[in-house]
């Protein structure tokens, strides 16, 4: 990495505040503006070091390293679709320049299913926790679908008991929201604060008493009880997010509602769920089991003449293995 003369450094961190200043202005959440901040910083830096490469040049240099972000630094397209985000806004509100989608066309969306566990495996995940408030903690994000930070900024006064639900305020998008408050979780969440005596009016403090507890040492407590309970390595904070979802809509929760409670814009997004359920598409009652041209198909072809010694009881059948009954497809799921 090259070392950027000090005269580079203040033409830089000047453009780095006047894109602060835009994104400020439009009211994007903290974590998005420290992300796209950070992404121009790599880039100018990228930018310097292909000063002397003949390939290199100012009219390909954000397709030039994007390139290099996954080419050569083998980023995820998450991440090079969040680069991509950063440096499009950059040049078109702070540099007034045109970006041309045709040559710089933003980077398909990998269309992977979310990664889910058992409810018996969230119960040994939340049983493994080293402290009680860990525990506590592990129980609100599964039984209430909430994102990390979302559940790290909850405030006491945003569990409301009277009507059973708990506030979440500036979530993603800087959208409010309401999501489940369960009798049980209530209960925990009163033993908790009676045992742990949370202040600053916050429900979960940090190291120090009044300061939020931090996302790292939540997630480092969500690694520690995964360990130990020997639960697969992708198991994380947003995992129980999944896993929220993923149960309520195989106790046969409705997608609308779904959305609702975790904050997604579109339904599309919440509709990733259904390929998690397996019993989903066998709850589902063809219409054409309704109608009457069955019989008259089968009524049919046994008056044809396809009766004695090649009749339909000595021929094999054409689906030997197990089709589901009405029974177990109507069926509701275990969990």
């Amino acid at each position: 990495m090259v070392l950027l003369h000090q005269k580079t450094v203040k033409i830089m961190e000047t453009y780095v505040q006047q894109f602060e200043n835009w994104l400020t202005l439009k009211n994007y959440a903290l974590k998005t503006k420290k992300s796209y901040l950070c992404s121009l910083r790599q880039f100018w830096v990228y930018c310097e070091e292909q000063k002397e490469n003949a390939t290199f040049s100012k009219s390909n240099a954000v397709e030039h390293y994007l390139l290099f972000r996954y080419n050569s630094q083998k980023v995820s397209w998450q991440t090079v679709n969040g680069d991509y985000s950063a440096l499009r806004l950059f040049y078109k509100n702070v540099l007034d320049r045109v970006w041309d989608l045709k040559k710089l066309p933003r980077p398909r969306k990998q269309k992977s299913l979310p990664k889910v566990i058992s409810p018996e495996q969230v119960s040994l995940l939340i049983e493994n926790g080293a402290t009680f408030k860990h525990k506590v903690f592990f129980t609100l994000l599964y039984s209430t679908g909430l994102r990390l930070g979302e559940a790290l900024r909850l405030r006491v006064e945003d569990v409301q008991v009277a009507t059973m639900q708990l506030r979440v305020l500036d979530g993603k998008g800087n959208k409010d929201r309401f999501t489940l408050l369960s009798a049980e979780t209530l209960d925990l969440l009163r033993f908790y604060i009676r045992a742990y005596r949370p202040e600053g009016g916050l429900l979960f403090n940090g190291r120090t008493k009044g300061n939020k507890w931090s996302e790292h040492g939540a997630q480092h407590s969500i690694v520690q009880a995964r360990r130990k309970a020997k639960l697969p390595e992708f198991v994380t904070a947003h995992t129980l997010r999944h896993c929220f979802a993923t149960h309520l809509l195989q106790a046969g929760t409705d997608l609308v509602t779904i959305q609702q409670l975790m904050g997604h814009k579109y339904l599309k997004t919440t509709a990733r769920y259904i390929h998690l359920d397996n019993l989903h598409f066998q709850r589902v009652n063809n219409p054409a089991d309704r109608i009457e041209a069955w019989k008259k198909i089968t009524e049919s072809v046994n008056s044809s003449g396809t009766t004695g010694s090649n009749s339909s009881t000595n021929m094999p059948l054409i689906l030997p293995y197990a089709v589901p009954s009405m029974t177990s497809v109507n069926a509701e799921p275990n969990d």
